[in-house]
């Protein structure tokens, strides 16, 4: 009986049913003082509660399927991981030419500090969107060190999931840190991190697209991260212009931002990581264009990995038995032409979950570091 499958949910519901009019039944007998009906009571009690949780989890499991089958929820499954690429070559798509950045005015600050800045949220008003939202900027060690005054660092922006918060997404990857020790062993170039919260207002799943009402309506939100971030960060923290000191990463639906960001903006961004993410928009509580609306075909990076590929690169980490990621990073794959590239991390088993995905950091990074200019370690 499979544990995503119809019939285990059902047997659970049912089993839940049983045990909750068995406890009713029970109840009036139990109800007595004495040691061994107030251990009945109990015992009744957490079978009760423990069906629940159980038919609810797997209700729920079955929804996102964190767990494929119970060789995944209990750990056996296979480690094995296969290479896959598609397009073109990385170093072709980091020597394209690509059309200049826009010019794009901020107001004036000073460069920003380790403390207390660095890691508290920090409000931009996007000039060309119109959105104003939070971002948490995370500076590597050593840039506060006056020997590296003049040094200017590579950016990786970093997307959570949906729901999720940047809070969640640092502290569960432990971004600054990785990064910070694949520097120290010269597996990458010490890297500022760049955290936006797309997912506003009020927890909108904007899939980072833009809407549309157009800037007035602050629903310019592909415009806010790909254009007005990278503006405030330039302006406000010593970092690298040259789109190949630019990268995205970001997980399940941060994926997704992270990947249509780089590939919508190459003049911005020359890289992205994605991790268990899709490549076509998907969206919940937030539709802003009709089925059919041809506005909304600008986000089928399927689409446009075979018919206007840009010159970017991506690094895709994906579970084959992901029934989310998986589909859409194989089409990708197989349809995806020069000069965009594609390198593929993909698990042989594994739901969509983050215990599977935190490893893939240090393999993306390492990938990043090994690949794209911006990021290449120091001597």
């Amino acid at each position: 009986m499979g544990l995503t499958g119809t019939p285990f949910l059902a047997l659970l519901v049912i089993l839940t049913v049983l045990a909750l009019a068995g406890s009713v039944l029970l109840w009036p007998r139990l109800a007595a003082s004495g040691f061994w009906r107030v251990v009945g009571r109990v015992a009744v009690l957490l079978l009760v509660s423990a069906l629940v949780l159980a038919t609810a989890g797997t209700a729920l499991n079955r929804t996102y399927v964190f767990f494929t089958d119970w060789s995944d929820l209990f750990g056996s499954t296979s480690a094995q991981v296969v290479q896959a690429t598609g397009g073109g070559s990385v170093g072709g798509a980091m020597a394209a030419a690509v059309k200049p950045l826009p010019n794009v005015v901020v107001a004036p600050g000073d460069t920003l500090l380790p403390a207390p800045i660095s890691g508290t949220h920090q409000q931009v008003v996007g000039a060309q969107s119109g959105v104003t939202s939070s971002v948490q900027v995370l500076l590597p060690a050593g840039y506060s060190d006056p020997a590296n005054a003049h040094r200017t660092y590579p950016v990786i922006v970093a997307f959570p999931g949906f729901p999720g918060t940047g809070d969640g997404l640092v502290k569960t990857f432990d971004l600054p840190g990785v990064i910070d020790r694949l520097a120290a062993a010269h597996v990458m170039a010490p890297a500022v991190v760049v955290v936006p919260e797309p997912w506003t207002p009020n927890g909108r799943d904007t899939e980072c697209a833009n809407g549309p009402g157009g800037t007035s309506a602050g629903d310019q939100y592909e415009t806010w991260v790909a254009v007005d971030v990278p503006a405030w960060v330039r302006a406000h923290v010593r970092v690298d212009s040259a789109r190949t000191s630019w990268a995205t990463f970001g997980i399940s639906a941060g994926a997704w931002c992270a990947s249509a960001m780089t590939m919508l903006h190459p003049e911005q961004f020359a890289a992205a990581l994605s991790l268990a993410g899709y490549f076509r928009v998907e969206w919940s509580n937030w539709r802003p264009y009709s089925t059919g609306d041809p506005r909304a075909s600008r986000y089928d990076l399927v689409r446009l990995a075979a018919t206007n590929p840009p010159p970017v690169a991506l690094w895709v980490a994906v579970s084959r038995q992901d029934k989310y990621s998986y589909p859409p990073s194989e089409a990708i794959l197989r349809q995806a032409n020069p000069p965009l590239s594609i390198t593929a991390q993909v698990s042989a088993a594994g739901g969509h979950r983050f215990s599977l995905w935190v490893p893939w950091l240090t393999d993306g990074l390492t990938w990043l570091g090994a690949h794209v200019p911006g990021f290449l370690p120091h001597a």
